[in-house]
């Protein structure tokens, strides 16, 4: 059953043909994280997906080829149970395949390197993320497939100025958590929250944060006793576009942050 359940998955993924996309659920989000490293002049890529549970995910990162070579990839985080598969081919496109028996519903799927050629002309450098076909997701419900709908968010990378950064100060008394920025876009965000217990209860909500002396005050909806993961993925609204800015992953024990 399993495997023609992969059959069918590959079938919606790949025979689908690529027409005119709808943008799919805002709920189910596919989104690049940008990251420059100066000294060795590398942009570290990374494709992450935030949504209901998909056992496969297909893609396509476009990227300007008279700028940056496209080196390599690995698995991402968040996917590492998932086969994840690439074209290694530096011609602009990278098409990319994540795919598993289970479902997985949130997390960084593939992360993808490239090296700078000029930095004097790649002041800043945009990648495009679209769907690889016209159904690119779907999960196994009880041995059937179904298609899931992804919203698909591009990114921009200004290797001239640093990666803003959330820093988390703890838990208050109600289970939400106090964050410090050190860049003041995260001023007009929202933010995209997901709780993970250890029993593998997972929560998912979007919240305006409170802002007051600097940090910010998120509501996660409590914390149950044990180890809990809180994913914070801030975001603002640019020309009616959802961006997404920093991805924050912060481990509780027994409602204390401990790292």
């Amino acid at each position: 059953m399993r495997a023609t359940a992969l059959i069918l998955i590959f079938t919606i993924v790949f025979c689908t043909p690529i027409g005119a996309f709808a943008s799919g659920s805002e709920q189910n989000t596919a989104y690049l994280v940008c990251e420059y490293d100066a000294q060795r002049e590398l942009v570290i890529c990374s494709v992450v997906y935030f949504g209901e549970e998909v056992s496969a995910i297909g893609f396509t990162v476009e990227y300007d080829a008279d700028l940056l070579w496209f080196t390599g990839y690995s698995r991402g985080s968040g996917f590492l149970g998932f086969t994840t598969l690439a074209t290694l081919e530096d011609n602009g496109r990278i098409n990319a395949l994540s795919h598993s028996g289970e479902g997985l519903g949130s997390g960084e799927v593939i992360k993808l390197c490239f090296k700078v050629k000029d930095t004097e002309r790649a002041e800043k450098i945009h990648f495009a993320l679209l769907p690889l076909t016209e159904k690119p997701a779907a999960v196994i419900e009880n041995g059937v497939v179904r298609a899931v709908d992804v919203c698909f968010v591009g990114a921009k990378c200004d290797i001239f100025s640093p990666m803003p950064r959330l820093e988390c100060f703890g838990a208050d008394a109600s289970g939400g958590i106090i964050l410090s920025a050190d860049h003041e876009i995260f001023g007009g965000c929202h933010f995209d929250i997901t709780v993970v217990e250890l029993s593998g209860n997972i929560r998912r909500t979007c919240v305006d944060a409170d802002l007051l002396d600097g940090k910010f005050f998120i509501e996660t909806g409590g914390m149950s006793g044990g180890y809990t993961s809180v994913i914070v993925e801030p975001h603002y609204f640019e020309n009616g576009k959802k961006i997404f800015i920093e991805r924050g992953i912060y481990l509780f024990y027994n409602g204390e942050y401990i790292g």
